[in-house]
C-alpha cells in the first residue's frame, strides 16, 4: 500500500487523541496544514468545525480571531496539542504567523488562502509562510 503526505501526516498525528483507529475519510486538512471548514456547532468553550471526520475540529474560543458563527466559514490551521495529542484548530492567524517570510523571493510562485480584507488589503497565508500552532 501506498501512503500518501497527508496521510503520513495523519498516521503521525491521529485525530483522536488515545484512540487507535482506522480511517478511509479523506481530511480536508491534516496538522500543520490550513483550511476553509465550515462551523457545525458551537458552545460557550468552542466551535465544531467539518472537516472530513465524523468527530468536528474542535476551535476553542481562546483560538477564535472572532466568536464563530454555525453555518460560517473560516480559515484554520490544523494543530496538534503536543501534551494532550489532541487536534485542534486555530484562526488566529494573524497572531500566530510572520508577516515578513524570509524565504520568499520576488517573482516566486506561491499557493495563496485568503482569509480577509481589510482597508489597507488583502490578508492570506501561502505555502511558505511561518505560522507556529500557539501552545495551549
Amino acid at each position: 500500500m501506498q501512503v500518501d503526505e497527508k496521510d503520513r501526516k495523519l498516521l503521525k498525528h491521529p485525530p483522536f487523541a488515545g484512540e487507535i483507529v482506522a480511517i478511509t475519510l479523506e481530511p480536508k486538512a491534516a496538522v500543520g496544514e490550513f483550511a476553509y471548514l465550515q462551523v457545525k456547532d458551537v458552545a460557550s468553550f468552542s466551535a465544531f468545525l467539518d472537516w472530513g471526520f465524523e468527530k468536528d475540529l474542535l476551535v476553542p474560543s481562546s483560538q477564535q480571531q472572532d466568536r464563530m458563527k454555525i453555518g460560517k466559514s473560516y480559515v484554520v490551521k490544523v494543530c496538534l496539542d503536543e501534551l494532550t495529542g489532541r487536534v485542534y484548530g486555530t484562526n488566529r492567524i494573524t497572531h500566530n504567523c510572520d508577516k515578513n517570510p524570509k524565504d520568499l523571493s520576488e517573482g516566486e510562485k506561491v499557493d495563496l488562502l485568503i482569509y480577509g480584507i481589510t482597508k489597507i488589503g488583502i490578508m492570506a497565508v501561502n505555502n511558505i509562510v511561518d505560522c507556529k500552532c500557539p501552545e495551549r
